[in-house]
């Protein structure tokens, strides 16, 4: 089964995920704005979408998903992942899925955690930041989960969910597999 993985990075964290998981199951990594639909649609079999996480929303998730139609009309494969910094919980899990409208779809769903670094981070993203994790320390009500968030400015979070990749690869295999005895 012939496997492209499309992902949205900005700071390198879901780029990482994206090629790590494509050299575990033998496919390809692109940047979503590299791939051309209309010529390279038809090569591939399982199309995997990554795209980090700000604000509850997958950036880049809207453009992979306006073609979910064509891509599930030709009977391919349909997988994404978010990577953001917060540790995966099926209430979260819920949440990121109901926020970015995956229930209308027929996908499979995967939370990685990411890494964060507030110095990778460029104009504006960088001030919007900032300014979140300003407005957020006076906060009265601030939540241990909050407060972590603010501990991000002075100290980076270096964190690699291997073991999610490779439960995704497994995901892969496996559809490859159902695929192979299909066309048998």
């Amino acid at each position: 089964m012939k496997t492209i993985v499309l992902y949205t990075s900005k700071t390198g964290n879901t780029a990482r995920y994206a090629e790590e998981l494509a050299e575990k199951v033998g496919g390809e990594a692109r940047p979503l704005k590299k791939f051309r639909w209309k010529k390279e649609a038809a090569l591939y079999d399982c199309f995997v979408y990554g795209g980090w996480v700000m604000g509850g929303k997958i950036q880049g998730i809207d453009d992979f998903l306006s073609h979910y139609d064509e891509l599930h009309e030709a009977g391919k494969d349909i997988i994404i992942f978010s990577v953001g910094m917060s540790v995966g919980t099926p209430e979260g899990r819920k949440e990121m899925i109901s926020l970015n409208l995956l229930d209308l779809y027929r996908v499979r769903f995967y939370q990685v955690r990411g890494s964060f670094d507030m110095q990778k981070l460029k104009f504006p993203w960088s001030m919007v930041m900032k300014a979140t994790l300003n407005k957020m320390a006076t906060d009265p009500n601030l939540t241990p989960d909050k407060q972590a968030l603010i501990e991000l400015k002075d100290h980076p979070l270096d964190f690699h969910d291997g073991e999610k990749i490779e439960k995704i690869a497994r995901m892969i295999e496996s559809l490859s597999e159902e695929r192979a005895k299909k066309d048998a």
